[in-house]
């Protein structure tokens, strides 16, 4: 930050009002609240890396620096057994030019060799149902248009790619979309709304956690364009503790697990004492199971009303206004467990708009 905002002072000129500079701070000053934030008897071994999205019309470098982008490679490379992510964008290619990005072809070369070699290994991805703005928007239209390019559409996305390569196999076994739904009542009607997905965290293994504000297309990633920062924190390995993956022993780092447990205990609605959170191969089923549950009661309750069934843009624009729910599908609402519902890959999926 303070190279950032010295960067944009020196391109004030002659400005009325002066610069001011800020000064980084003495390396040998202790800074105590860290101690608050991280408790080191807690977890006592975990070391931290300062990632960044930066180049020279936003810091002032010679060249651009896309540490966060090339940390995302690593880590999802090196992944052994599960690899869970949340972002407010999944814009990426395997092959293609645009985007530049290639987290997706990561992604693609780590299930491929899990899916080959029978491995117990799994991908769970959380997103928004659509970006920011009216569903009906062109904005709106062409970053779905790229998310779905690249998750399940256009001949070249993750899943055709990964059929094709494993016809026999069922990759909801290996990866799974999804995204989040609650409901309430309104003038004492039942209503339901998405929970908008706006953060940008990569867990790898119960180990590794990278997690700023980022996200997941070009724009963030590679460096020259949006400026962005990240942590990138890893448990060293005489610090470990015992751990399950795949139901067999595993050493894991006691900060990555307490956070996942966390985030996967509210989203699924389950205690965070529950054993079923501390195999992450076992919790992966659970997102599944709840996922196609809640989808289920959603869709019960709600029927046509519900924008994931929309395929276009001209279908949003014959929808009647939504129906009011009678109140006796409470009781199926209060059966729901948890948040989570599947990624819904036919939401416009007959809309072609797209960039020129």
């Amino acid at each position: 930050m303070i190279q950032k905002w010295n960067h944009a002072m020196d391109g004030l000129g002659s400005h009325p009002k002066g610069k001011i500079h800020l000064e980084f701070l003495d390396e040998n000053i202790a800074i105590s609240p860290l101690r608050d934030v991280c408790n080191r008897d807690t977890y006592p071994g975990i070391s931290c890396q300062v990632l960044r999205s930066v180049a020279k019309w936003s810091c002032g470098l010679n060249g651009y620096e896309s540490s966060i982008y090339e940390s995302y490679l690593t880590a999802i490379s090196r992944a052994q057994h599960y690899i869970y992510m949340e972002n407010q964008f999944f814009q990426s290619s395997i092959t293609s030019d645009a985007p530049k990005n290639k987290i997706l072809e990561a992604l693609y070369f780590r299930l491929h060799r899990a899916i080959r070699d029978k491995e117990k290994f799994q991908v769970i991805v959380l997103l928004p149902m659509w970006t920011s703005g009216k569903l009906d928007s062109l904005a709106c239209t062409y970053v779905l248009h790229y998310r779905y390019r690249g998750i399940s559409r256009g001949g070249d996305s993750l899943l055709e790619r990964l059929h094709a390569d494993f016809s026999d196999v069922n990759l909801n076994d290996y990866i799974s979309f999804h995204c989040l739904r609650n409901w309430g009542t309104l003038e004492g009607h039942p209503v339901t709304e998405t929970i908008y997905i706006h953060s940008k965290l990569l867990i790898i293994d119960d180990r590794i956690i990278i997690v700023g504000s980022a996200n997941l297309n070009d724009r963030s990633m590679m460096g020259t364009r949006d400026s962005e920062i990240a942590v990138y924190c890893e448990e060293e390995a005489s610090t470990l503790v015992p751990g399950q993956m795949g139901g067999r022993p595993y050493p894991v780092s006691n900060l990555c697990r307490d956070f996942r447990i966390r985030l996967w205990s509210h989203f699924l609605g389950i205690p965070r004492n529950d054993p079923r959170l501390i195999d992450p191969t076992v919790g992966y089923d659970l997102w599944i199971q709840h996922s196609n549950w809640n989808d289920k009661i959603y869709r019960t309750v709600f029927n046509d009303d519900l924008p994931e069934l929309v395929r276009s843009r001209a279908q949003m624009k014959e929808m009647p206004p939504p129906k009011q729910v009678d109140t006796s599908h409470e009781r199926l609402l209060r059966d729901l467990k948890g948040f989570v519902i599947n990624l819904p890959m036919e939401l416009m999926i007959d809309e072609k708009v797209k960039p020129k």
